[in-house]
């Protein structure tokens, strides 16, 4: 009779996740913010669908630690490590190359400046460059940091091919050069990653 009250009961033999398990690893997003980014041969433009992608990683996220950095001729902190997912979205949305105070392509700057606030948190993480293209004098700045002991950075490349022809309107931008940004993916020790329409 104990047994069947037992066996009615419906005890679960599942293992209960610790509530004092946490994902400790923290993401540095760094976000290329140049003219280049406004084209618009991927919808609504290479910066808009940036944005997007962001909000997605983020909503896989939920509840890890992401900060922001900007960069175009010079890398800025947009937003320290926060939880908050919305503060970070409504940060990048607001990024436009006409706020940022030098022209230019400093990636390798910007990755350094991810590593500093990786390296602040004392927590493992990683970064995530999302661009359309890397210039070639970053490479070598790139390399140095992986060298140097950096986190790995994946480099998502938010630009289309020559097959894709942009609207008419949109501002003028060269089409993705996959062998290129290949290489700054390979130089900085991650892996290059191309947009796609899902999350």
């Amino acid at each position: 009779m104990l047994l069947g009250v037992f066996a009615l009961a419906g005890p679960a033999w599942e293992r209960q996740p610790s509530p004092f398990r946490e994902d400790r690893a923290v993401l540095v997003i760094v976000l290329k913010v140049t003219p280049s980014m406004l084209a618009r041969d991927i919808q609504p433009s290479r910066l808009e669908r940036s944005v997007q992608k962001i909000g997605d990683l983020l909503a896989l996220r939920a509840g890890g630690r992401t900060a922001l950095v900007a960069y175009a001729g010079s890398a800025h902190l947009v937003m320290p490590l926060t939880r908050d997912a919305g503060i970070i979205e409504t940060f990048a949305a607001e990024l436009d190359p006409r706020i940022m105070p030098r022209e230019g392509d400093a990636a390798a700057a910007a990755v350094a400046l991810a590593n500093e606030r990786l390296a602040g948190s004392g927590l493992p993480g990683s970064i995530l460059l999302i661009a359309d293209s890397v210039s070639p004098d970053q490479l070598e700045g790139l390399r140095q940091q992986r060298t140097q002991g950096g986190a790995s950075v994946q480099l998502l490349a938010m630009a289309a091919g020559p097959e894709v022809i942009p609207p008419p309107d949109s501002p003028p931008a060269p089409a993705l050069d996959h062998a290129a940004v290949g290489e700054a993916a390979s130089a900085a020790g991650g892996e290059l990653v191309l947009p796609t329409v899902d999350d």
